[in-house]
């Protein structure tokens, strides 16, 4: 499959530059190696139950999917959800869309992941020179532009995103007023702008209108510094790694590190079957816990488990098709 090889390609071209207590714990080791950190978090994780995971599957996940659409196929479906405004070319720019969903009762915000087909879409993961964060999306008090620095190509895909997704999203606050969340995700490369749009419509939302990132396989798209400014200003957020997916670990530590939020399917049996019965869902405190996707070693990266099944939902072999409510698993 040609979207796995690129995967491990781009895997070692970057090498080379409400939860439920264990009763039991049982946690493998941490691995080193590309996800070496310094501080890294050691607190055990906890089995996520199923009210946490509602959130993060179902609906928004099946919005995520259908983000890699194309835009006016998405629009002409039934998705749950009203979608508003859309763009990106799914070459310069991914795809993605702003809409509103009165099950979630938000404003989602998503992005799509890299499109294999196009030369300029895979170049931007590979942009990894580190660039000071652009002012616009942390315009803080205690901002240092030369303490925080970011992946160069998901920042400039996501400033140009972010040029129309702000006033996309005002115009989708404005017209349905009683709602009070923006809940921003996407899947890969779209997971990476998600990070950075999430700050920039966090300082620019009206006052009493909550952002909450919600992603899906995220690479690293900072230093450490990034890093806490992302866990400080987005304090709920969440991402979602998939068993052994080898991008979460892109780009490498530890110059690269991820911010707080991760929650981790994990495989019990290893034989690649997604059920309840072989796979739970942790929730990792902290910024790298050793406990979860960082105890993965590189010899056990698999490019296949990157699409998921995310609770049902499979990202980029997903079809364009109508939402349906009974279609998603909460099981893992």
């Amino acid at each position: 499959m040609l979207e796995s090889l690129l995967i491990r390609l781009a895997l070692v071209a970057t090498a080379a530059a409400t939860a439920l207590p264990l009763a039991a714990p049982s946690f493998a080791s941490p691995s080193g190696g590309i996800d070496a950190q310094v501080n890294q978090s050691t607190a055990l994780p906890t089995v996520l139950g199923n009210d946490a995971k509602v959130l993060l599957g179902g609906q928004l996940a099946y919005i995520v999917a259908q983000t890699t659409c194309v835009p006016g196929d998405v629009k002409s479906r039934d998705c749950g959800d009203t979608v508003l405004t859309q763009g990106g070319d799914a070459d310069a720019v991914p795809y993605w869309g702003v809409g509103v969903s009165t099950e979630l009762d938000a404003v989602v915000v998503s992005f799509s992941g890299t499109n294999f087909s196009s030369v300029l879409s895979i170049a931007t993961n590979a942009q990894l020179q580190l660039v000071a964060l652009d002012p616009s999306l942390a315009p803080l008090a205690n901002y240092s532009s030369g303490d925080v620095l970011v992946h160069s190509g998901y920042q400039i895909v996501s400033l140009k995103a972010l040029a129309e997704v702000i006033p996309g999203v005002a115009s989708a606050l404005k017209l349905y007023p009683n709602i009070t969340r923006v809940l921003v995700s996407g899947h890969s490369q779209g997971a990476a702008m998600s990070v950075f749009a999430s700050l920039g419509l966090f300082h620019s939302v009206p006052s009493g209108v909550h952002v909450q990132l919600l992603s899906y396989a995220l690479p690293r798209p900072g230093n450490a510094a990034f890093a806490e400014l992302v866990s400080n200003v987005l304090p709920d957020s969440q991402t979602v790694i998939f068993r052994n997916d080898p991008i979460p670990h892109t780009a490498p530590g530890p110059v690269y590190r991820h911010s707080i939020g991760e929650r981790w399917v994990e495989s019990l049996t290893g034989d690649g079957v997604n059920n309840v019965e072989n796979s739970r869902t942790l929730s990792c405190d902290g910024e790298e816990n050793v406990h979860c996707a960082d105890s993965v070693p590189a010899s056990s990266y698999d490019a296949g488990d990157h699409i998921g099944p995310y609770f049902g939902v499979q990202f980029g072999q997903e079809p364009c098709r109508d939402y349906n409510t009974t279609s998603t698993q909460y099981g893992i």
